[in-house]
């Protein structure tokens, strides 16, 4: 298969190109890497905010640059009626009354019910309402990880595994620093495979529900349930979208309901049309891939977004058949499945990779052979050191290097378990 052989091709590269620099860093470098990263994002953007206020724009990320649009619209939900949460010039409006030289837009396209959590967030000042949005982000990224984490191994926030994690610029830069809302979905997901290793499949789906609050994050989860035949993972999963639709309507109504489902006709006809109101740097799916690399939406383009997704849909069917047939773990196909949602998922922020998070620690529990182990950290390595330069290199010539390898990564969990009786999982320890 073509995917196969371009996965075994980009492996074999990047182990050529660590062995060029030297190899693999050691642990200790490696969190001295990501100690470095923790202190200084937090730094930089805080001076960028401070400068901000005397009129200077210093670089892309400041404390809470996203959180404002989720500020908003709390701002809404307590002035406005509940239905007017995605009217964009009212949105653009109070934006300004945050920042009168704000120029630009934040359109809130996630589901209605979110907006209750920032209601009583915007009852505060915007930078105590930031720092408390970041203080939960930090704990659901937490719980989540906790959640995921093999039974093995002991979790620890001095553990090289954990420090890579928070220090993972998605998760630092876009999360936390930015504001974006990200670590709901993360932990929406981490739920859902903790609770389903565990045997609760239905509780599961009810935790999977969860990330129903960006559709697209669920393009391929909600197929696997079906194909793989989880009957009781999509009975959950039902149950917590019932639950979340009355949720929403509750707190918008029927009108705001249906503002949202236009929002998100907008945002499908943005993402794939000549025109666009995204910064298309932020964004890593295929079709964004191809879109900066064409310097823009090409007939050539959307065929080869098609094709990679057809065929990364075909091979991950075959394997999810393949599980409903042979049972076993599931942890590499969660794997697969996550890294290739960021792949083929509609307008995939770059926020949004913090789900390739999840995926690599189940495959580090679940991959043992230590040829295949090698390759594994490798890869990581290579998408962890992407991160930091992914949108200036694209911003610069054209290529969002991170679509690559998140397709790899999705590859490389799928290989593993073509060619795996898949073993409990565990860490055993090969990174300390």
């Amino acid at each position: 298969m073509a995917l196969v052989e371009a996965n075994r091709a980009a492996s074999a590269s990047m182990e050529r190109l660590w062995k060029y620099v030297g190899g693999l860093p050691s642990a200790r470098e490696i969190r001295a890497v990501c100690v470095i990263a923790l202190i200084v994002y937090p730094l930089i953007a805080a001076a960028s905010a401070i400068l901000e206020t005397k009129g200077m724009q210093v670089g892309t990320y400041t404390l809470g640059g996203d959180f404002k649009a989720w500020y908003v619209v709390g701002k809404i939900m307590n002035r406005y009626p509940h239905d007017r949460i995605y009217d964009q010039v009212l949105q653009s409006n109070l934006l300004r009354e945050l920042n009168p030289k704000w120029d630009g837009a934040l359109p809130y396209a996630r589901a209605p019910f979110l907006a209750l959590l920032f209601q009583p967030l915007a009852k505060l000042p915007f930078l105590l309402a930031y720092f408390v949005w970041v203080i939960i982000s930090v704990v659901l990224y937490l719980a989540g990880l906790r959640a995921i984490w093999p039974a093995g191994g002991r979790f620890r926030l001095s553990d090289t595994k954990v420090l890579l994690a928070l220090s993972f610029p998605p998760f630092l830069a876009d999360n936390l620093v930015a504001g974006q809302i990200s670590a709901i979905a993360f932990f929406g997901f981490a739920a859902c495979i903790a609770l389903e290793k565990s045997g609760r499949s239905l509780a599961a789906g009810i935790a999977l529900a969860i990330c129903a609050n960006k559709p697209t994050l669920l393009v391929l989860a909600l197929p696997m349930a079906v194909i793989s035949g989880r009957l009781r993972l999509l009975a959950g999963f039902a149950a917590g979208a019932c639950t979340l639709t009355a949720v929403s309507l509750y707190a918008v109504g029927t009108a705001g309901c249906v503002a949202w489902l236009h929002m998100l006709s907008g945002f499908a006809s943005a993402a794939v049309g000549s025109h666009t109101v995204f910064r298309l740097i932020k964004y890593v799916d295929i079709n964004t891939f191809w879109r900066l690399l064409f310097g823009g939406q090409t007939r050539v383009g959307t065929e080869l977004s098609l094709a990679v997704s057809v065929l990364g849909f075909v091979w991950l069917g075959a394997s999810w058949w393949r599980w409903r047939r042979r049972g076993g773990s599931t942890d590499l196909l969660w794997s697969a499945t996550l890294a290739w949602t960021l792949v083929v998922g509609a307008y995939t922020a770059i926020y949004d990779t913090i789900l390739i998070v999840p995926a690599v620690i189940l495959m580090a529990g679940t991959v043992h052979d230590n040829r295949q182990f090698a390759s594994l950290a490798t890869l990581v390595g290579a998408v962890y050191t992407a991160a930091f330069f992914t949108q200036p290199v694209a911003d610069a010539i054209g290529l969002q290097v991170f679509t690559p390898l998140l397709a790899v990564m999705g590859a490389f969990a799928l290989r593993s378990y073509g060619s795996h009786s898949l073993p409990a999982d565990h860490l055993d320890g090969r990174i300390p």
